[in-house]
């Protein structure tokens, strides 16, 4: 050993001081060039903490600027671009011009999603369609189209009800059998009442049902089975997502940022991460990594088992045993096998059924019970709009018919602008994250003024992060007027929105351009007969009349209740049994 050592320890330490001394230098060099020399830097931004000896901010401010939003750079988000620092100089700007993010969105092989997001997607639901880019991308889309074509939706629409009547029917139960103290069991979701109110109702955290509600519709309307989640008979799919986005530990890390040491910490970390195999993070340290490793590796195995199982059935009786199959993978499989060369792998089967059970769940859950909450803390709305489904009720039953159809729903005016309003203010994805890979400018459609005079087009050049913030679009007085912080479903109905960018009434909660979200139809149809359901048998209020419920981002954005937060996220209402021959 001592020789060994005499051997190599005279070069080593040279060697590894002059790779240290060439580090530090690099890192000296990027942080000040991006911080002081950028051409970012006359377009105004919150300033950047500044350490000892003037030297700037190692962890920058955006993180800072996330979590707690000073009002006037709110406010600035407005005006077309505002410039923030990130860890260790790198720069981002938030865009809101509306002519800048359709060109962004638009161009979105130029503007794709940075690595460490494009790698977490990997991870999470594998190579579907989130995680394809490119020409990869555009194939899956094609293939996936006709899923999501207006006449198949009009197919599900018996799935969405059937599910829901499901809930309705466990909600009546607990309603009329209010759960004792002692009650244990967690499926039921209620805290216990001291005894029943006279009006005959129950406490209900929406935050444990929707998400089992929408996974059982998921199950019967994208893969032809229900997971049973609502009637409690298999869990396996409900803790894989509790334990996604749920959990305690969730809401609790959203609520601090961390400290600059750690932001520093974990800038690095993901940069090394970056340069390593996908797989390799399953060797990441850390329960957290681990819990959702499991969770994933439950839902891909799931995904697989759905697959295998229809094409067993495709070779054993031929294309035809596919028949008139409705839900959306056997559409996507008769789609697959007409697709020649084109046709997605095994591989990218199962991760479109990893991306459908993830975004078509958790997003439709959120806004039923953002939409639920508001109505109960409006209660004309509520009853307004329990009116006109009732009526046109009454119409499909004198027609003949026992529920209602897409067209009763799609004529539901007040219906669609309650639907609209919720995911104008509360869109479930907060913002979107896009990274430049070249220098470029951005149209704008009005100048920009900065410390140097006014920008024509804005100034991106090549790594810088661009952040494009959909619920801060979503209430651009410009676009919704000066009540935009308020929800007034009435605005849709006398003609609002005009001016704004999305692929949806002009809003960016589905995104827009080629990468806008594929299955908004669904998601809008799916929640449109939850409601007509529940707003049927239910009257909904408010716990009591201090909770607050404030918003906060975990992947999604999520409830939670302002004093009880240590509790996780959860909105709970007071549901109630309403007399459905009265108006």
């Amino acid at each position: 050993m001592d020789l060994i050592t005499r051997i190599t320890l005279p070069p080593l330490l040279p060697t590894l001081l002059a790779v240290l001394t060439i580090l530090l230098t690099a890192l000296l060099y990027r942080i000040v060039v991006r911080s002081y020399f950028s051409s970012l830097c006359v377009i105004p931004g919150p300033p950047s903490k500044q350490q000892k000896l003037g030297w700037p901010s190692l962890s920058g401010n955006f993180q800072e600027s996330l979590y707690r939003p000073t009002p006037e750079w709110s406010n600035r988000e407005q005006q077309g671009a505002i410039r923030y620092s990130g860890a260790l100089g790198e720069q981002a700007l938030v865009v809101t011009d509306p002519a800048a993010v359709q060109h962004i969105l638009s161009h979105h092989n130029d503007f794709p999603p940075p690595k460490s997001i494009r790698k977490i997607i990997g991870i999470m639901v594998g190579e579907g369609l989130l995680f394809a880019q490119g020409d990869a991308h555009r194939r899956q889309r094609k293939i996936m189209n006709p899923s999501f074509a207006p006449l198949h939706l009009r197919e599900l629409l018996p799935s969405f009800f059937e599910a829901t009547y499901k809930l309705r029917d466990k909600w009546i139960q607990i309603i009329k059998n209010p759960p004792s103290a002692s009650t244990t069991d967690e499926q039921d979701a209620t805290p216990p009442l001291d005894k029943p109110s006279a009006e005959s109702s129950a406490l209900i955290n929406l935050s444990q049902w929707m998400p089992r509600l929408t996974l059982d519709i998921i199950g019967l309307a994208g893969f032809g089975y229900s997971f049973h989640q609502v009637t409690g008979d298999s869990t396996g799919f409900a803790d894989a997502f509790n334990a996604l986005f749920s959990n305690k530990e969730a809401a609790a890390s959203v609520l601090k940022p961390p400290s600059p040491t750690a932001l520093v910490l974990i800038t690095i970390a993901v940069g090394l991460l970056m340069r390593l195999p996908i797989g390799l993070a399953r060797w990441l340290p850390g329960k957290e990594v681990k819990d959702l490793l499991s969770a994933m590796d439950l839902i891909k195995a799931e995904s697989r088992k759905v697959i295998e199982e229809k094409k067993r059935k495709v070779e054993k009786d031929g294309v035809g045993s596919l028949g008139g199959g409705r839900d959306l993978i056997t559409l996507l499989l008769r789609s697959n096998l007409g697709a020649g060369s084109s046709a997605l792998s095994d591989v990218e089967l199962e991760g479109q059924i990893a991306t459908l059970l993830l975004a078509g769940n958790d997003t439709s859950s959120l806004t039923l019970i953002w939409t639920l909450s508001y109505l109960a803390r409006n209660p004309t709305a509520q009853a307004r709009l329990r009116t006109e489904i009732r009526d046109a009720r009454r119409s499909a039953i004198a027609e003949g018919r026992d529920e209602l159809s897409h067209d009763d729903l799609e004529s539901l005016s007040f219906l669609d602008a309650v639907v609209r309003e919720t995911l104008r203010l509360e869109p479930p994805a907060a913002f979107a994250i896009r990274t430049s890979l070249s220098n470029t400018q951005v149209p704008l459609s009005k100048p920009l003024n900065t410390s140097h005079g006014q920008l024509p087009s804005l100034p991106v050049t090549k790594n810088v992060t661009l952040v494009i913030p959909f619920a801060s679009m979503n209430r651009d007085p410009a676009v919704f007027g000066e009540d935009a912080e308020e929800w007034r479903p009435e605005r849709w109905l006398e003609g609002a929105g005009e001016g704004g960018v999305g692929i949806y009434s002009h809003i960016m909660t589905f995104s827009a351009g080629p990468r806008a979200c594929i299955g908004y139809k669904f998601a809008l149809l799916e929640i449109k007969a939850v409601l007509a359901t529940l707003l049927t048998t239910f009257n909904f209020a408010p716990r009591d009349s201090t909770t607050e419920y404030f918003p906060r981002t975990a992947i999604l954005t999520r409830p939670l209740v302002k004093g009880e937060e240590d509790e996780g996220f959860k909105c709970e209402l007071r549901v109630g049994l309403v007399d459905e021959e009265a108006e």
